[in-house]
């Protein structure tokens, strides 16, 4: 009687695993290390004003100038829920969404290439996320949106595995959330959606096709009534249209070209990834094309980056293809060997990705912090709001003149203008005249009791026309 031959070992997998998982977890502790305890930058001081603004009577986009859709005000609320005056709570609130957006995009991964290629997009994503001269410790919007973002993308690797309508109402109702993060995540998530409804018309014709547009349709309204709702019916749904809308194609309208000093950057710093993602090219394994296209798509927008922490969002279609061409190289992990062989790979290329940043990476957080946003006043801020405090009542208000809302937040003081931020009126787009004549009347109306000046440049971003 012949043998019945034994399944394969799950020993390889779990140990690849467990490795890859405690390497994960190292470099997202040593890289972000000084993050709960450094001051805010002026964007996070900017959600956790208009998160406290809302929770105090006020209305963002009607009282606060933000040119961000709301999801991020109500995450900077629940993390102002843990506790109201520090600024740990969204940072750990980022720490953990990157962390699950890591998870996600190992499912993803894992699908199409294969367990080292899961691990190592994983690992890689949190590396490139977390790097000082990415994102030193601020609590963006990118790092939010990437876990809704790669929620929808699993919807749709689980849809492959198991057809079902209800995924297309998951996977939209994830992906408007990530758009009403940023507006960025737009591109990638559209040709996610195009290509699966395309993939449902393939196994079930047009009744499968108009059954996923449909819960898709309804996934998004139900994210959009959830984000959107409490403002339109509020009566700010104008002025959000205004501020994350209209004013946000002007400022993409400053941004000819590609951003050419970030991409050389990206290329000296990047290069593993660049050079795996060329053995993914190479070799074409399933959906290359696909993923190629999902690059592509982020990568047109995200380029023309003023900062280069806008690139966040295109890392997940970085990591991908990477980790697929390095698992392409390695070939099947079959035994306790291989796995410890493929998660010391997996490790040199997260090596490779920090060594160029070494110096940095081995300051403490204090200096850091300094050294990366030298020229403005963020340390110097929180002193600035304790003086303010001291100076003016609770109901009085207070003028910050220049972009660093944090001071307000610190404070808790209002602004006798929704002008927190100089942007808006000292960028020369066709709505400065006309913000710039709103303010003058905003301050004459509503005299501050303190105005606090800040004597930065980088606060002002003065232009000459």
């Amino acid at each position: 009687m012949k043998k019945k031959p034994e399944p394969p070992s799950r020993a390889p997998a779990w140990l690849l695993g467990g490795l890859c998982l405690a390497g994960l977890l190292f470099t997202l502790y040593w890289l972000n290390r000084g993050a709960l305890t450094a001051p805010f930058e002026r964007d996070e001081g900017e959600f956790a004003y208009s998160a406290w603004l809302l929770g105090h009577g006020g209305l963002p986009y009607r009282d606060a100038f933000l040119q961000k859709p709301p999801l991020i005000i109500y995450t900077y609320m629940l993390a102002g829920l843990l506790d109201p005056d520090a600024t740990w709570p969204p940072r750990l609130l980022a720490l953990l969404a990157l962390l699950g957006a890591a998870l996600l995009l190992r499912r993803v991964a894992r699908h199409y290439y294969g367990e080292t290629a899961g691990w190592a997009s994983a690992w890689w994503l949190v590396t490139m996320a977390s790097l000082p001269t990415v994102s030193p410790y601020a609590a963006y919007t990118e790092k939010f949106l990437l876990l809704p973002m790669l929620a929808a993308w699993a919807a749709y690797v689980s849809w492959e595995e198991r057809p079902g309508p209800g995924k297309f109402l998951l996977a939209a109702f994830c992906a408007s959330l990530a758009v009403a993060y940023k507006q960025i995540a737009l591109p990638p998530l559209l040709l996610i959606c195009c290509f699966w409804l395309y993939r449902a018309y393939r196994r079930e014709g047009r009744s499968g096709a108009w059954r996923g547009g449909a819960m898709a349709f309804l996934g998004v309204a139900v994210a959009a009534v959830l984000s959107l709702g409490y403002f339109v019916w509020s009566g700010a749904g104008p002025k959000l249209w205004e501020c994350a809308v209209r004013f946000n194609l002007h400022y993409s309208a400053l941004m000819r070209g590609f951003s050419t000093g970030y991409m050389r950057a990206a290329a000296r710093d990047w290069w593993p990834l660049l050079a795996l993602g060329a053995v993914f090219l190479w070799r074409r394994p399933a959906r290359w094309l696909l993923h190629s296209a999902l690059l592509l798509s982020c990568a047109a927008f995200v380029l023309k980056a003023v900062t280069v922490h806008y690139y966040i969002p295109m890392i997940p279609f970085l990591c991908l293809p990477a980790a697929a061409g390095l698992a392409s190289l390695l070939g099947p992990c079959a035994s306790p060997r291989r796995a410890g062989l493929d998660a010391a790979a997996i490790a040199a290329v997260a090596i490779l990705l920090c060594w160029p940043h070494r110096r940095l990476i081995a300051m403490s957080g204090e200096r850091l912090f300094d050294s990366f946003y030298t020229g403005n006043p963020f340390v110097e801020a929180v002193p600035a709001a304790k003086r303010v405090a001291e100076l003016a009542a609770p109901d009085d208000y207070v003028y910050v003149a220049g972009s660093e809302p944090e001071i307000l937040y610190y404070a808790k003081r209002r602004s006798p203008t929704r002008f927190v931020i100089a942007y808006p009126f000292m960028l020369p787009t066709p709505l400065a005249a006309s913000y710039q004549r709103e303010i003058i009347a905003d301050l004459e109306r509503r005299p501050p009791k303190v105005v606090v000046y800040a004597n930065s440049p980088l606060s002002w971003l003065a232009s000459a026309k």
